[in-house]
Parts: structure tokens; sequence; C-alpha cells
């Protein structure tokens, strides 16, 4: 046998391992929040229970096993509360700070009150601009948070390992599945909206209006 052979044969049967390996996995669980606000999918195999001190204005679940773990915290938000889409999307568009994240975690007592926020970005490339931040741990090890906003409510989700392995990719998934029960409708609400609004004047006219 060839050598090139030898070679299809081996990627072959590394192939169907790979999706042998897909096809066992379970498929992911969703987690709603029970005021009916978002959702998220999470491994199957990860429970979900509630965090001590939940109420409805800060509404907080752990989503883990004992080497990993999610806290996800839906907080209500006066100030938001009742504003027009465009409004709520342009208040988050901008970082929040490091300093911002480190309250907010230590005001869920994650991490024991003594993470730390490294890094802070906003990723505006959807149509819900996506709060960002990279922490350090407790214990020293690497914290993933991520917050979204709607009108009314701020969802904070902090995500870390307990032991060595590194589980960013089933964090990011987690992050990724994020969904506002309203999206759809609360987009095309912002859009009408837009589409609404009068035409700017081309800007010879300005110029001449200046005059």
């Amino acid at each position: 046998m060839s050598k090139r052979v030898i070679a299809i044969t081996a990627l072959a049967a590394a192939g169907a391992l790979a999706l042998a390996a897909a096809q066992a996995q379970p498929a992911p669980k969703t987690y709603t929040d029970p005021q009916g606000r978002f959702t998220l999918q999470h491994p199957a195999d990860w429970p979900s229970d509630p965090l001590p001190g939940s109420n409805p204005n800060n509404q907080g679940v752990a989503i883990g096993i004992a080497d990993a773990e999610c806290k996800v915290v839906a907080s209500t938000s006066d100030q938001s509360l009742g504003k027009p889409v465009e409004a709520v999307r342009r208040a988050y568009s901008t970082s929040i700070g490091t300093a911002a994240w480190k309250t907010k975690a230590d005001a869920l007592n994650v991490w024991s009150r003594r993470g730390t926020a490294v890094t802070a970005t906003v990723d505006t490339t959807k149509f819900w601009p996506v709060q960002v931040a990279d922490f350090t741990t407790d214990d020293g090890k690497p914290g993933f948070a991520q917050m979204q906003a709607r009108p009314g409510v701020e969802v904070w989700i902090f995500c870390s390992s307990y032991d060595e392995r590194d589980r960013s990719a089933v964090f990011n998934q987690i992050f990724a599945s994020f969904a506002g029960t309203n999206d759809a409708a609360l987009q095309a609400q912002a859009e009408a909206a837009a589409a609404a609004q009068p035409a700017a004047p081309p800007a010879d006219e300005k110029q001449k209006k200046k005059r």
C-alpha cells in the first residue's frame, strides 16, 4: 500500500472518529429566564441552580459543574425602562470600563469579590452592543464576562473554570447563544422608527442656509 493511500485512509478514519464524537455529544440545554426576557444554551450536563439572594430585581442562576461555572444575573434597569430601542443601543455602544465591571462583579459576589477586571471592550458588530470583559479570578485563573442590555434589563454573565482545563470555547458558545425573547420585535420597532425619520437635507442645501 502506498504512503498516499495510507495517509488518505488515516485521514478518513480520523474524520469518522471526529464525526462520531460530535454526534455523541448531547444537544445543548436551553435556559429560559423566569421572567421570560431571554434564553441561552449551555452544556446538557451542566445543571442550573438559583443564586442565593436571587430576587425579581436581580434574577440570578448558576449554571455549571464542580470544575466550571457561569453565573447569570438579570438586573432591572430603571434608566433604560421604557426607553426607545435606539436610545438603549446608543447608551451601551461604548465600553462601560473595568471599574464598572469590578463594581458589578463584587456587588454580585462573583469570585468572592476578589476578581480583577483586566480588560473591558464592547462589540458593536451586531444589532445589540455586547459589553465584554476579561477577569483574573480570586484564585488567579482567567475569568470571562459579557453583558447585554435590553429596555429595562441588563443581563450579566460571568464564567470561569476552577481547575486547569481551558473551557473558553464552551464559555464563548454560551455567550453567543444569548438571545432576548423580544429581539426581533424590538429590532423591527427600531427600524420602523428610523424609517419614519425625515430625510436629512442634501449638503448643498445646508450650505445655502448658512449663507
